[in-house]
């Protein structure tokens, strides 16, 4: 359950989604929801909407990319394509068609944008 002074900043400042610590929060239909950043795999855009995608579960938020962006942890997501955001360390294998994530079948695309910063990331990483 989010506490009155997160649903409070939420509402105030019009947001979908508020970090506090490892963690982010949003809401979730009528749910409110706390996600541990560790465990999310990729993010997905589609249109106005963000999918959040977990090993075995996905949400849908009403948030753009580039505000979820500013929630996560820098050093543990890149973006990789206009519409891809991966964590780091759940990457299993990049090839020319995309990268894959751990215990995922779906490819995700590399865009040519961020194929170097990926490269380069995965190097410091």
């Amino acid at each position: 359950m989010i506490s009155s002074g997160l649903n409070d900043l939420m509402a105030a400042e019009h947001r979908a989604v508020v970090r506090e610590g490892g963690c982010i929060y949003f809401r979730q239909g009528p749910r409110q929801v706390r996600l541990a950043q560790r465990e999310i795999y990729y993010v997905e855009s589609a249109r106005d909407d963000l999918i959040v995608r977990l090993r075995y579960e996905r949400y849908t938020i009403h948030c753009t990319m580039k505000h979820f962006v500013e929630c996560l942890s820098a050093k543990d997501f890149v973006q990789v394509h206009r519409s891809f955001l991966v964590r780091l360390d759940r990457i299993a294998s990049i090839s020319a068609a995309g990268l894959t994530m751990d215990n995922m079948a779906q490819k995700i695309p590399i865009g040519e944008l961020y194929h170097d910063g990926l490269m380069r990331r995965l190097v410091r990483f």
